[in-house]
């Protein structure tokens, strides 16, 4: 009997959910990012990029403004809809 073997492929998790193979519960999605809300009891918002960069570092130049703009969007609108002090980035 032939060994069969077992290959673990590690992908990214937002990669996934950007390709669409990965249901989430998006909240918000442009050309340059999107934001889904996490299903832990604890808050969360990320927002990722479309595309794949492994660290902000690497984001290019031409994509700093449009993400961040992004992120201070959906961070004020969680302030509103939940009468937050504040949002962190944490």
């Amino acid at each position: 009997m032939e060994a069969r073997r077992v290959i673990l492929i590690l992908t990214c998790l937002f990669c996934e959910i950007v390709g669409g193979r990965i249901a989430a519960r998006l909240v918000f999605e442009d050309e340059v990012s999107l934001a889904s809300r996490s299903s832990s009891r604890f808050s969360a918002l990320p927002v990722d990029s479309k595309e794949h960069y492994e660290t902000l570092a690497d984001l290019p130049e031409n994509l700093i403004e449009p993400f961040f703009k992004n992120a201070q969007l959906l961070s004020r609108a969680v302030e509103s809809a939940t009468a937050a002090d504040g949002t962190s980035s944490r």
